[in-house]
């Protein structure tokens, strides 16, 4: 993760927009996701070959991960043409790690997955909350006031993953205890009444 982010934010010429950092918030990357976190063996160099005639899932979960865009004057105001920022400026990022990393990139309605090492990543982007902030609706003199969601994204969600892998290292047996009660709770069919967040802080 952290040499694709140093590649995306350092290493790749040609983004309209200055990339702020790069975060993750899948559990995952936090050590307290269902699935432990390793690369598939068929999206590693040759692991179609490697492992010919043995059988392997097809199934690979992706990583979530959140470009944080710069704010300033070249973005619009208008909702729906922050929307279309975001969209065109996924598809250059796609493009271009394409084109000079020979990555595969399949682009979403909202988001890129990106296949790096064995892993997929799924890339979604964010202006900063200030360009948020300044969107307006048909009236020029009234702002749309920033969604409950948008600042558990920018504020909270970040936060909260850097508050959980702190409290991992320091505690090695947490990751796996909070994977045995989703687990668990799998099992017994309540998974969906709660959040991974309300799961980790329990």
């Amino acid at each position: 993760f952290d040499q694709l982010r140093r590649m995306i934010i350092s290493d790749l010429k040609g983004i309209p927009l200055v990339i702020d950092n790069i975060l993750s918030t899948s559990p995952m990357m936090r050590y307290t996701g269902v699935l432990p976190l390793s690369p598939h063996p068929l999206l590693m160099s040759g692991g179609a070959k490697a492992f010919a005639g043995e059988q392997i899932s097809l199934l690979a979960s992706p990583i979530s991960i959140v470009a944080v865009v710069e704010g300033g004057g070249k973005w619009p105001q208008k909702s729906e043409a922050i929307l279309k920022v975001k969209l065109a400026l996924l598809l250059r990022i796609g493009e271009l790690l394409s084109k000079q990393f020979k990555m595969k990139c399949v682009p979403h309605q909202d988001t890129l997955d990106i296949v790096f090492d064995g892993y997929i990543f799924r890339l979604s982007l964010r202006s900063s909350l200030e360009v948020e902030r300044t969107v307006v609706d048909d009236n020029p003199f009234s702002k749309v006031p920033v969604s409950q969601e948008m600042i558990e994204d920018f504020e909270v969600k970040p936060l909260h993953h850097n508050l959980i892998r702190a409290l991992h290292s320091q505690h090695p047996s947490y990751g796996p205890s909070v994977r045995l009660f989703s687990s668990w709770l799998c099992g017994h069919s309540l998974s969906g009444l709660l959040s991974q967040e309300l799961i980790e802080l329990l």
